[in-house]
């Protein structure tokens, strides 16, 4: 029986490669990462809880009869996954879930890097008289 963490991980895992395309050509074009990164998060997300859907109807009292039916694969492959993985579901949902978050963290701080470095010697949040060396100070306080 797969977890209801599985099937999330699943949801962002698919959307992820779906946007991966989109997001690799504006990083390398150098254009803003801002919008495409939050669009990226929520549809993300979004696609997460929709194949998580017959998890939670189940948790809320329906009947495993409806939601481990054919037509739960239309949540994302539910019921495919759901019987494809028949042990090990919560280790290894709780495995693919913190990857899904660390690749999602490790390209957020790229971006937060990529963002804050200089850039063709102009650092985007100081002006030109911050970021030259002093003209009048001493290079040290010795004879």
């Amino acid at each position: 029986m797969a977890h209801v963490t599985l099937h999330f991980s699943f949801g962002i895992a698919v959307v992820s490669t779906l946007m991966l395309r989109r997001m690799i050509v504006r990083w390398r074009n150098g254009k803003p990462m801002a919008a495409t990164l939050k669009r990226w998060l929520i549809w993300s997300y979004t696609a997460g809880i929709y194949a998580s859907i017959p998890s939670l109807l189940r948790q809320l009292g329906v009947s495993d009869a409806i939601c481990n039916g054919w037509w739960m694969n239309v949540f994302l492959f539910y019921a495919l996954i759901k019987r494809l993985f028949t042990f090990g579901g919560m280790p290894l949902g709780a495995l693919t879930l913190g990857l899904c978050f660390s690749v999602q963290y490790a390209v957020l701080l790229a971006a937060i890097i990529r963002t804050c470095r200089p850039q063709h010697g102009h650092h985007p949040y100081l002006n030109d008289a911050q970021t030259g060396p002093p003209s009048s100070a001493p290079l040290h306080d010795g004879p």
